[in-house]
This record gives structure tokens, C-alpha cells and sequence, in this order.
């Protein structure tokens, strides 16, 4: 079943056709994720997988080269501050660049 803006209801994250190139290079190509209301969703794959920059996608931090994804029923893009009043991302390294 879909809402009125063609999201699909009872889906916490929902992506179509996802693609991110940084450059010429493909780091997702391609991604559809489903994860309903009350489901947990892991990402397992090896170094290089695309699993940090579709993590990012999904937090609204980076736009993908093309397809679409919802998360809460917000289209990623279209209503940054209500998207970010929801989702939360902690990198899985931190640090400050140097001002010197």
C-alpha cells in the first residue's frame, strides 16, 4: 500500500533504485532496501562495500546520484530539518581536521 506521495506505508526506510558515484566510480549502485515499522536491518559486507555512504544516504548527509529514498515516510531532500529531527548518525570514527 502506498501513501499519497507514492511511499510505501508501514515502511521505515524505503529506497528505489539508489546510486552514488563519487566520480566516475560507483560506490552503491542500484540499492532497494525495505525495512517496515519494528524490524531491525544490519549492513554486512567487506571494506569498500558502500555500507558507510548508503548509511549517510539514509541520514540525509550525502544526496545520491539518483533514486529515491524515504525514511519515516520523509523523502530524503525534500524536508531536511523534519528528517533530521528523527534520524541521528554516529560515524564509526571521529575527529576535528587540524586549524593549523
Amino acid at each position: 500500500m502506498r501513501n499519497r506521495h507514492g511511499g510505501i506505508i508501514g515502511a521505515v526506510i524505503s529506497t528505489s533504485n539508489i546510486t552514488k558515484y563519487y566520480d566516475a566510480k560507483p560506490a552503491v549502485r542500484n540499492v532497494n532496501l525495505f525495512v517496515p515499522a519494528g524490524e531491525t536491518c544490519a549492513l554486512i559486507g567487506p571494506n569498500g562495500a558502500g555500507k558507510t555512504t548508503l548509511l549517510k544516504m539514509l541520514a540525509g548527509l550525502l544526496r545520491p546520484t539518483s533514486g529515491k529514498i524515504e525514511v519515516g515516510g520523509i523523502e530524503i531532500g525534500v524536508e531536511p530539518k523534519r528528517l533530521h529531527k528523527m534520524v541521528g548518525y554516529i560515524p564509526d570514527t571521529f575527529g576535528l581536521k587540524d586549524a593549523r
